[in-house]
């Protein structure tokens, strides 16, 4: 069976993604912190399920249902940024909620995928749909958080960033992927 169809989820998932990012903010995740500042009622949640196979609230914290894997939710996920991406002139910026600036296996190796920095956290990025895949590989932690955004800003790798670039492009978002179903896959919320 294979996840292809957008499922809506109403309002009651705004109260899942504010618990699931809430307890981040005042941490220096600028991301987050701004996507929780939104008016998330302008928006709409919704997911990837296989046809005809209801989503309840209580799935978003208890796992993926039968009838759908973990790969396939990820492909989804994939699929969508990789789709945005391909308009021009977006970006896909993913916040690491694991990973630091200075930790010493970033000076090991050079992740062949585009990283900012921002404060004392790692935001990895794509702009090109071909680099979504090593984007997700690299950067996501079990709690992910993705802005899909359009820019003009010019994002020099590996380049220290200001506060309010990470915050501009939040505000900015038409798009948040953040991580549900027990870790195992995602909530989107669409602004527009």
């Amino acid at each position: 069976m294979s996840a292809r169809e957008r499922v809506e989820l109403g309002a009651d998932a705004a109260r899942f993604v504010r618990g699931r990012i809430g307890g981040w903010t005042g941490e220096g995740y600028a991301l987050r912190e701004r996507f929780a500042g939104r008016q998330l009622a302008s928006g709409r949640f919704w997911t990837w399920s296989s046809t005809g196979i209801e989503v309840r609230m209580s799935d978003l914290e208890d796992g993926l249902w039968v009838g759908i894997s973990q790969r396939e939710m990820h492909d989804q996920a994939v699929q969508f940024i990789s789709e945005y991406l391909a308009l021009g002139s977006r970006v896909a910026l993913l916040e690491d909620s694991e990973a630091s600036p200075h930790d010493s296996w970033l000076a090991q190796r050079q992740p062949p995928v585009e990283r900012l920095v921002c404060q004392e956290r790692l935001y990895w990025y794509a702009t090109d749909p071909s680099m979504v895949r090593p984007m997700l590989l690299w950067g996501k932690g079990l709690l992910c958080c993705v802005a899909l955004a359009p820019t003009t800003a010019r994002l020099r790798p590996g380049s220290e960033v200001p506060v309010e670039l990470i915050r501009g492009l939040a505000a900015m978002a038409d798009h948040f992927i953040v991580d549900a179903f027990d870790f195992e896959g995602y909530t989107v919320w669409s602004g527009r």
